[in-house]
């Protein structure tokens, strides 16, 4: 798991994202697959740091206690009203 992630993020070149070459169908997508992987590392972290700190669950409470955590943590900035500062840079 460590190896493939590191590898992954060390072969990303992420260039200007509001580049016109940069605004291709295939660019978005895999700019996309790319946050998609980043939330479930992410995840698999927080797994991990649950089997650490409660050696004696089983993987179903681990999982468990990841979904009470997912439902408890809001997004940074949702509670102050979690607004885009730049709304035309998502326009299409």
């Amino acid at each position: 798991m460590q190896t493939s992630s590191v590898s992954r993020l060390k072969a990303l070149v992420v260039g200007d994202p509001l580049d016109s070459a940069n605004q291709t169908e295939a660019a978005l997508a895999a700019r996309f697959r790319v946050c998609l992987q980043l939330a479930d590392d992410g995840l698999e972290i927080k797994r991990q740091a649950l089997r650490r700190q409660h050696p004696s669950f089983d993987e179903k409470r681990i999982e468990g206690e990841l979904k009470a955590w997912l439902a408890a943590s809001l997004p940074t900035g949702w509670a102050e009203g979690w607004t885009v500062k730049n709304p035309a840079r998502f326009s299409t």
